[in-house]
Formats: C-alpha cells, sequence, structure tokens
C-alpha cells in the first residue's frame, strides 16, 4: 500500500494553525510513517494544478488562502 499523501494549509503559524492543522498532522506522519506523507504549505500555489494532484487529502481552516474568491474556484475544481 503507498502512502497517503496530505497536504495541510494552516491559517496560521500559532493558536489555531498549531493546534488544529500543525500539531496533529505532525502526530499523525510521526505515529505513522509507514502509512502518511504529510506537506505543510502556508502559501500554496493556486494555479498550479499539478502542484494539487499529488496529494490525496488536502487539509485547511478557514480558507485555502487569504484570496477567497480564488480559494472558492480552486475548492470546486478539487473537489
Amino acid at each position: 500500500m503507498s502512502k497517503i499523501k496530505i497536504l495541510v494549509l494552516p491559517s496560521d503559524r500559532t493558536g489555531v494553525g498549531k493546534f488544529r492543522s500543525l500539531e496533529p498532522h505532525i502526530f499523525l506522519q510521526n505515529v505513522y510513517p509507514e502509512d502518511f506523507h504529510v506537506d505543510i504549505d502556508y502559501n500554496p500555489n493556486l494555479d498550479d494544478l499539478s502542484f494539487w494532484q499529488k496529494y490525496d487529502m488536502v487539509c485547511f481552516h478557514r480558507s485555502l488562502t487569504p484570496d477567497y474568491d480564488k480559494s472558492n474556484t480552486m475548492i470546486q475544481i478539487l473537489w
């Protein structure tokens, strides 16, 4: 079985981002390294579709980026 590739897009580097995005996913990769690969990206490139296709799952809180219209369009593509 191949690893599940997860892209995490934290909303910030402390507070909510740390406790809802960073810590759980770092823990997941550390405890199950054979099953999961986690990448954390604070500034994803919404224009590069090949970047997004590498992942099985994208986890974010609030929005993909501060540009809500562009984020909404990308969510529709990823869905």
